[in-house]
């Protein structure tokens, strides 16, 4: 839940440590950040773990933040070097350390690929939670858990056709959402290359 109208507002509100401010940056940017871990250690618990250490880094900073532009930045740098560390202690095969070399030498635009991925990753979220319930179950168990029609009709106690028109709801709606953002072609380039 949104409560302040404007940035300049939230920024207040977070700087001088008011608890709905915070929830409010929390709410915005957790899942970004999950998402920008992950696409980099490709280890969802300990990518969380990151995203939540990046806040707690935040939060000894706050005082020194002046925009959400700069809370942005700062989760994301914070979270990167986070990450880094991880891969260098893990150090279990040769392809993390291929990975740490090449986020030592990351270019600008890998790191604004992933940063965009992210908020497109962050728009579906939103947008599946606002989705009917039923419609919500069936995309859930098709895209993330990756059930057949069958299995996911046999799951909910509904028909295959059922299913397979509210997977197409679902699909519809996460579609108009992105457009409506302008994100559609970069979600569509994302999924080409996973």
């Amino acid at each position: 839940m949104n409560y302040y109208q404007h940035d300049s507002e939230l920024i207040s509100g977070f700087v001088s440590g008011d608890l709905k401010a915070v929830r409010e940056i929390y709410d915005r940017f957790y899942r970004q950040i999950c998402f920008y871990a992950d696409s980099l250690i490709h280890n969802q618990p300990e990518a969380e773990d990151i995203a939540v250490e990046s806040f707690l880094k935040l939060l000894q900073r706050k005082a020194t933040i002046e925009s959400v532009l700069q809370i942005k930045t700062f989760l994301f740098v914070v979270c990167r070097n986070a990450c880094i560390d991880y891969l260098r202690r893990e150090k279990r095969h040769e392809t993390s350390h291929a990975e740490i070399r090449y986020l030592n030498q990351a270019n600008t635009i890998t790191n604004d690929i992933h940063a965009i991925s992210a908020e497109v990753m962050q728009v579906i979220f939103e947008e599946i939670e606002h989705l009917p319930p039923q419609c919500r179950e069936v995309f859930q168990l098709l895209f993330f858990k990756k059930y057949t029609t069958e299995q996911a009709a046999t799951a909910l106690q509904i028909s295959p056709k059922t299913v397979l028109n509210q997977k197409a709801k679902a699909v519809h709606t996460l579609r108009i959402a992105l457009l409506r953002r302008d994100l559609l072609s970069v979600a569509i380039a994302y999924l080409l290359n996973y």
